[in-house]
């Protein structure tokens, strides 16, 4: 990423993302000109061998194809570049017919030099749009501080679970405001749902309590005749289809796709295993291991908040093009797949 003029530019270009389906964050504002136009340029590589995947049977396109964003915010915020993710992860550690409760964690980055004394709200809203309850708590946070926040919601009764049948979203809005002058900082919207599962080997999977068939599909990002440069309604189009068949689970193959689409997912109903593309083959390449593993932090903490995610998946089709159990190459190979899936 360059933002910079030729004096600036070895110290613009250490920052760099390693991964062409996980988003990624950059904290621009040292090389920003705020009296003056500034030129911003991304430079592009698909040739790298140390970036999952480096083989496959689905076509690697290049070039920038999802959303980029320019970001604003006042001195405190919630922190903006933890993987690529909001800063805001949303769980529900109790959860059951009678009651569940919401936990909202999160960091608040100050980046002003003196401390700030903040107020930091969460409301929490019913699938109907009324509200469930809020929660407010006082912040002090010195000057350049990371602070971490964890909020647990008191009980809610008889929540309306989320399922492909009746996918019930609450909503969780984040509000951080300055506690003198209640100005607000920073604002995030987050949907949740109430749900649980389990995998069994004898029983088979479970939603809810109850035994569910799973009946899906997978799904490539790539149409005709834009390539993988798809709008976020052609996503949701997708997901009405595969919904209309009668399915009510996904396999996002081969890897992490467009917000819009696990949005959908949420939204209309569909149980959904999301993957990093480790396929065919874990090559002999230097850093191609910590590469994988970044991508997978990535995609968790950024997809973190969907209850239509069930499995994340770190590799799948492996070992498709690797030399046979009969070749000198094989046990090597087969050691460096099973060292990273370890």
């Amino acid at each position: 990423l360059h933002l910079c003029d030729r004096r600036q530019r070895q110290m613009c270009i250490r920052d760099r993302h390693n991964g062409g389906y996980t988003a990624c964050t950059f904290d621009i504002t040292p090389f920003c000109s705020f009296d003056a136009p500034n030129s911003l340029a991304i430079h592009v590589d698909n040739a790298r061998q140390d970036i999952p995947p480096i083989s496959a049977d689905f076509t690697f396109f290049g070039g920038i194809y999802r959303d980029v964003w320019l970001t604003a915010v006042p001195k405190q915020h919630f922190h903006l570049t933890n993987y690529g993710s909001e800063g805001i992860f949303i769980s529900t550690p109790q959860v059951s017919e009678e009651k569940g409760t919401i936990l909202i964690r999160g960091e608040i980055k100050n980046d002003a030099e003196q401390k700030a004394s903040l107020e930091l709200e969460h409301i929490i809203y019913n699938p109907d749009g009324s509200i469930a309850q809020t929660q407010k708590q006082s912040i002090q946070i010195k000057g350049g501080e990371l602070y971490s926040f964890r909020t647990e919601t008191a009980p809610i009764l008889s929540p309306r679970l989320w399922a492909p049948e009746a996918p019930h979203l609450y909503r969780v809005e984040s509000i951080l405001r300055d506690k003198k002058t209640k100005a607000i900082l920073d604002h995030s919207n987050h949907h949740t749902g109430f749900r649980w599962f389990s995998f069994d080997g004898k029983t088979g999977f479970s939603l809810n309590g109850k035994p569910y068939k799973l009946r899906g599909v997978n799904r490539h990002q790539d149409q005709a005749p834009v390539g993988v440069a798809l709008d976020d309604e052609a996503h949701r189009r997708d997901i009405r289809l595969i919904k209309e068949m009668g399915c009510n689970f996904i396999r996002i193959a081969h890897y992490p796709q467009d917000d819009a689409l696990v949005e959908a997912c949420d939204e209309m109903g569909l149980l959904a295993w999301e993957e990093i593309p480790i396929i065919n083959i874990v090559p002999d390449t230097p850093g191609y291991d910590d590469n994988c593993e970044t991508n997978l932090t990535e995609m968790i903490r950024q997809h973190y908040n969907h209850p239509s995610i069930i499995a994340w998946g770190y590799m799948n089709e492996i070992l498709l093009t690797a030399p046979g159990p009969d070749r000198p190459e094989w046990p090597a190979c087969r050691e460096r797949t099973v060292k990273l899936a370890q």
